[in-house]
């Protein structure tokens, strides 16, 4: 009987335990989940009889390495730097394990020894990373096996709300997924990418200044800010030669114009602000902006778009009527307050949005070709953001553990296997891509 192992049921376990659990019931497998609460997953998805729940402390490394060496398979959805942990003790035991997390160099280093133990360490295969893989390499292997030669590739995804579910957040933006690494976006490395032959490299502070707009099926107007590496995909995806490399991350028209003046102030700084103690949230906005009041502050930078004061009126970020700020970096506090003002309610209904673009030329033609997905979730923990990250988390554990996947050691799911078979069974589960090709000469 083959063994799986989930370590963890945060919020986007759901869709990856259900599904998992009705194929394990037929294949004859064991399925465990284990966390030290199941109270949100059962609220949203039931006790779902085909797994078994173990309330245990995961942080605690013999647990872990007990549960490790019990399974066959482990699919983590812990925090990212808690993975090489498990991966660890799934190369001494011989277990393999599936995550959602890019590849860490510490992961990297391991691919050695899980080929000697017969290991796959299989990365990036949620929704982005994992289902732009996914697609992408579906897209450019049946270009290239038809003769094709690509010269330019731009990706995009974005998880967002829908309109109706934004009404009175001009931002029109909510966390479906990990705050922190919103409000730090951009930040810890040059963003560099390709356009048309030309490099481009943007220092950290700098990326929502250099956007990207364009026309979204159904939705109209999009906007995109450049991700912080795009040149590493060349590799990646076998690329070599290509004019144009972008990927980005997709948000509403006016969101990066707002979120770059509170960079330009410093509301996203990590790094200051921990030795501090403010009375309030007003004397802590007065410190970093040198202004009393937002409005103050609005006419000091001399904008004129109102909409950006609508944004920054709606953070309440020069409240006095607060708590005080005790020790607390300023991008933390700024997060805080994001999270009250962001919260993504029962009733909401998220959406994921992705889109490849390729130019490619063919019998001396010149061709475009898209994809577009957009998934809309059904309220509560039911997010398109945990159905996009956590089936394709299921069908990697499954192919690995039916001999689908030969290959062993640490990988990333791009291949013809995972661009052809896997993302068909994607889209049989309901996340399917829409794909146009235009003829751009003849």
């Amino acid at each position: 009987m083959q063994k799986i192992a989930i370590l963890g049921a945060g919020r986007s376990a759901g869709y990856l335990i259900d599904h998992l659990a009705l194929v394990s019931k037929a294949k004859s497998w064991e399925l465990k989940v284990y966390d030290q609460n199941f109270e949100g997953y059962f609220s949203s998805f039931g006790e779902n009889p085909n797994c078994i729940f173990e309330q245990s402390n995961l942080s605690d490394l013999k647990v872990l390495e007990f549960i490790v060496q019990y399974s066959d398979l482990v699919i983590s959805v812990l925090p990212p730097t808690m993975h090489f942990g498990v991966a660890r003790f799934c190369v001494l035991h011989g277990t393999h394990l599936v995550t959602a997390s890019y590849i860490s160099p510490e992961m990297k280093a391991l691919h050695d020894v899980a080929v000697e133990n017969d290991v796959v360490l299989l990365n990036e295969l949620g929704l982005d990373p994992g289902i732009d893989h996914l697609s992408a390499a579906k897209a450019i292997f049946e270009i290239q096996e038809q003769g094709g030669e690509i010269f330019g590739f731009e990706s995009y995804c974005g998880g967002l709300i829908t309109e109706n579910d934004c009404m009175g957040n001009p931002w029109k933006y909510k966390f479906t997924w990990n705050p922190r690494n919103v409000v730090l976006a951009g930040q810890g490395g040059k963003s560099k990418w390709l356009a048309n032959g030309e490099l481009h490299q943007i220092a950290p502070a700098e990326v929502f200044k250099h956007i990207q707009r364009f026309d979204f099926p159904e939705l109209g107007q999009i906007e995109a800010y450049p991700n912080r590496d795009s040149l590493s995909y060349i590799d990646q995806y076998r690329l070599n030669g290509v004019k144009t490399m972008l990927r980005g991350t997709l948000r509403r028209v006016g969101y990066c114009d707002a979120w770059q003046i509170l960079i330009d102030a410093g509301f996203t700084d990590d790094e200051k602000g921990q030795d501090l103690v403010f009375a309030n949230r007003r004397v802590w906005f007065e410190f970093i902006t040198k202004c009393k009041t937002v409005e103050d502050w609005f006419i000091q930078l001399n904008l004129t778009n109102s909409q950006i004061l609508e944004k920054l009126n709606f953070l309440e970020l020069d409240l006095e009527n607060t708590d005080s700020i005790e020790k607390l970096s300023h991008a933390a506090h700024l997060q805080n307050i994001l999270q009250e003002k962001w919260k993504l309610n029962d009733s909401d209904k998220d959406e994921v949005l992705m889109v490849h673009k390729i130019d490619y030329t063919l019998n001396n033609n010149q061709f475009k070709y898209a994809a577009t997905l957009r998934i809309i979730g059904e309220g509560g923990a039911h997010t398109a953001m945990a159905k996009t990250v956590g089936l394709p988390l299921a069908l990697g554990a499954i192919a690995i553990l039916d001999g689908s996947i030969k290959e062993r050691g640490c990988l990333m799911p791009f291949n013809v296997f995972w661009g052809k078979q896997i993302l068909l069974q994607l889209e049989e589960l309901g996340i399917q891509f829409i794909e146009t090709t235009q003829q751009i000469n003849n």
